[in-house]
C-alpha cells in the first residue's frame, strides 16, 4: 500500500506503550491487535475505537487496518480534530504488531 507500511516493532517505541505518536510530519505509529480466527484474521486498532479490519491472511487484515486508521487520521486532520484515544482490552489470543501510517507519500 503506497504511503504506508507495517513493522513488527524494530527501531520504534514498544508496542505495549500504546496510542499514537506523531515520529515525523506525518507519520504516525500505531499498536494493533492481530487475532487469526478459522482461516480469516481481524485486527484491532488498540487505542482508537471501532478501527477493526478483516482479511484473508495477516498481512491482508494489517494492510486494511492501515487503510482505516489512515483515511480517520486525515480526516481528523482536515477538519482540526484530535485523534480519539480509548485503550481497548486485547481480545483472547491476540499478538501485538505496531503499523506505521505515512500521510505525506
Amino acid at each position: 500500500m503506497a504511503g504506508s507500511s507495517r513493522k513488527a516493532g524494530a527501531g520504534y517505541t514498544e508496542p505495549d506503550t500504546g496510542g499514537w505518536i506523531e515520529h515525523r510530519g506525518d507519520t504516525y505509529r500505531y499498536h494493533v491487535y492481530l487475532v487469526g480466527e478459522a482461516g480469516q484474521f481481524k485486527a484491532v486498532a488498540a487505542t482508537v475505537p471501532d478501527v477493526i479490519a478483516n482479511g484473508a491472511t495477516e498481512d491482508e487484515a494489517l494492510d486494511n487496518v492501515l487503510a482505516q486508521l489512515a483515511n480517520l487520521l486525515r480526516a481528523k486532520k482536515a477538519a482540526g480534530d484530535q485523534m480519539p484515544r480509548t485503550e481497548i482490552t486485547p481480545p483472547p489470543g491476540a499478538q501485538s504488531r505496531v503499523v506505521i501510517v505515512r500521510l505525506g507519500e
